[in-house]
């Protein structure tokens, strides 16, 4: 809106419009000033916040390897406690009954 009346003060060439013109382009200047204080305010509390999501990001990341890590132990030493538990009862039971066998049928 602005600039279209300083278009129109332009076209019109009269010296009372010079004067308007005048105070619509230092309206506007100021317009300008005020809209890019604060952009640039918001465009540095965006990197700030982009720079902590990051470190927040790279921080959770690094957690989760290290959980899944201590996962992985935790399996490894569970299923060696399964095998370990499931398997030597077993043997033994199977062993004792390959044992027993040729003394039955004698």
């Amino acid at each position: 809106m602005l600039l279209t009346g300083l278009q129109r003060s332009e076209d019109s060439g009269d010296r009372q419009n010079e004067a308007s013109r005048k105070v619509i382009l230092s309206g506007y200047k100021a317009f300008e000033k005020s809209v890019e204080q604060p952009s640039s305010r918001n465009e540095t509390q965006l990197r700030k916040m982009h720079d902590g999501q990051q470190h927040v990001n790279e921080r959770v990341f690094r957690l989760q390897g290290e959980q899944i890590g201590r996962m992985g132990d935790r399996l490894d030493r569970q299923q060696i406690r399964n095998w370990l538990t499931s398997t030597i009862p077993a043997s033994v039971i199977s062993r004792g009954i390959l044992c027993m066998i040729p003394h039955c049928i004698h």
